[in-house]
């Protein structure tokens, strides 16, 4: 573990007690109210969108002149030119839409960071090629190990909300490069947002952290893993 982790480790930060959290809901308007229990519970004050054809292809409208809108894009534009079809498919974007609660204006600065990722995790060729999303075959084997030894996971069944459920054991977090761990999490990912119920639901991320310790904390590989 290299001292630079240690650094950005905070051992004093402010721990949050459940009297903390009952004293902020307090403070709270009911929509703001119904928006966490929505995040938290799913199907408890969660509205769920519906999706007629006029309003789908109105945000869809709506998104293509946002990007237009957002002037520095280099990874994106790149992908408008090496693999326009599926940068401009539906699926794909109707994907991103439902990701951001049909929001159009960060529904677009999702889909720019989306490929800000992609070419930082895998590289241009990958990236670009023919639009597609890497497979295991683009792997290396230090990903694929990565990968198993992690113990990502989603879990056959949804919780009964209808939400998929991703786990990870956070101890077994194994990798060579950040790279590897990072290939592995953004295969998960896309893997589940596969899912139409998971896109239109949510996922719950559970982790499994105990025997962890702030020694093995990569605050570099926490923050691509979230984004």
């Amino acid at each position: 573990m290299n001292a630079e982790v240690i650094e950005n480790f905070s051992f004093t930060a402010p721990r949050i007690s459940p009297e903390d959290l009952a004293r902020e809901r307090l403070d709270l308007t009911e929509e703001e109210r119904r928006v966490v229990d929505g995040d938290k519970y799913g199907g408890k004050g969660q509205k769920a969108t519906e999706e007629t054809e006029e309003y789908i292809n109105d945000a869809l409208d709506s998104l293509e002149k946002a990007l237009h809108s957002i002037k520095v894009k280099p990874e994106y534009d790149e992908a408008l030119k090496r693999c326009p079809e599926s940068t401009q498919s539906r699926e794909f974007r109707l994907k991103m839409l439902r990701a951001e609660l049909f929001v159009v204006k960060t529904t677009a600065e999702r889909i720019v960071k989306y490929w800000e990722t992609k070419v930082m995790v895998w590289g241009e060729d990958i990236a670009y090629r023919d639009g597609r999303d890497p497979t295991l075959a683009d792997m290396s084997q230090e990903d694929y190990n990565s990968l198993l030894l992690s113990k990502w996971m989603i879990l056959p069944r949804k919780d009964k909300h209808g939400r998929g459920i991703m786990y990870v054991c956070r101890p077994a977090w194994a990798y060579q490069e950040r790279k590897n761990l990072l290939r592995a999490v953004w295969y998960m990912w896309n893997a589940a947002v596969e899912d139409e119920a998971i896109q239109k639901r949510g996922l719950v991320f559970l982790s499994y952290a105990v025997g962890d310790s702030a020694l093995r904390y990569d605050r570099k590989v926490d923050t691509h893993v979230v984004r």
